[in-house]
């Protein structure tokens, strides 16, 4: 399957793996009964689940940034 022209693979693979990595960890099941690295760090520390969600806001703010780029390259201005 070939990507759209403009299209980055790498950052579609990068934002899918995030969302299946995302869904475990917010419906882990019964909640007396979570594994331990589904769980969320009570305050300090750190366990395998917290690191997942800082990728999804990075690839909305990477999919913005090339948006923006390719509409100002196009002489595309948005008055925000």
């Amino acid at each position: 399957m070939t990507a759209p022209a403009g299209h980055l693979r790498s950052l579609g693979a990068l934002r899918g793996c995030t969302v299946a990595a995302m869904l475990p960890v917010n419906d882990p099941g019964d909640r007396g009964h979570v594994y331990w690295p589904r769980e969320h760090a009570a305050w300090h520390g750190c366990t395998p689940t917290d690191p997942i969600f800082p990728f999804f806001p990075f690839v909305v703010g990477v999919s913005v940034w090339l948006l923006v780029w390719a509409m100002d390259r196009r002489g595309i201005h948005l008055k925000l």
